[in-house]
């Protein structure tokens, strides 16, 4: 309990933290106008993040299962000045619950995105690969992607607003058991980088949903979802 309080107390005051540099930078950016002009060409990030998660599972007709840790990992972003982007992230943790639960065990994620669009609205397009503890064993469930970003640049604060939601599927049903997995997820962020500073720090909430189908009837479900921060370094976006 002492631990779960600490993440949560810790995480809100990052998030006060984070919008209290994002307000004072937007402040200062209304005040003085960016006098070089400048036009970011390439934004590159390189980070790690930690996501502390809650997570509730339940059979059909069962009670349902909680348990909670911190999943951790880093991500690689890639954008054009259009706004079009490619994204690489990997997350893995260990949540604990009840000794029986169904919610415990390890997670991990290896998720890979391409954005098409600008910087308000791009289409999202990719793979994700999930493992996760699965009847005594670490299932992988191999799941493509879509969905839909949308976002807000404040020029020449070094501030931007992000949303996000995708739905991923299986596309073929496990030789084993005939297991078939679905969800939905969505995100929002907030990304600050300080001027002629190679960092960034991004804040956001995650937050997803995960079914497992057998003959297309769902016996499994699964709420997932937390604070997201990410830190790292940064190149393309600082000058101004």
């Amino acid at each position: 309990m002492l631990g779960t309080t600490c993440v949560r107390v810790l995480a809100r005051g990052a998030l006060l933290l984070v919008f209290s540099l994002a307000c004072a930078s937007v402040t200062t950016s209304q005040a003085v106008r960016d006098s070089t002009g400048y036009t970011p060409k390439t934004d590159f990030r390189a980070g790690l993040q930690t996501f502390p998660v809650r997570r509730a599972v339940a059979l059909e007709q069962g009670p349902v299962s909680t348990s909670s840790g911190t999943l951790s990992g880093a991500e690689l972003w890639y954008g054009d000045d259009d706004g079009s982007a490619v994204m690489l992230r990997y997350q893995s943790g260990t949540l604990r619950g009840a000794p029986t639960a169904l919610s415990s065990g390890k997670v991990a994620y290896l998720d890979s995105r391409v954005m098409l669009g600008n910087h308000a609205f791009a289409l999202v397009g990719g793979y994700t690969m999930r493992t996760m503890r699965y009847e005594g064993t670490d299932r992988r469930f191999h799941l493509p992607r879509a969905g839909l970003r949308a976002g807000y640049r404040f020029a020449g604060s070094g501030v931007t607003l992000r949303a996000a939601g995708s739905y991923v599927r299986t596309t073929a049903k496990a030789k084993a058991d005939s297991v078939e997995a679905d969800g939905l997820d969505g995100e929002t962020a907030v990304l600050y980088i300080p001027p002629r500073l190679p960092l960034y720090v991004e804040l956001g909430y995650r937050r997803e949903l995960f079914n497992l189908r057998r003959e297309g009837e769902v016996f499994r479900r699964e709420e997932m979802g937390g604070v997201l921060l990410s830190v790292g370094l940064q190149y393309g976006l600082s000058t101004r």
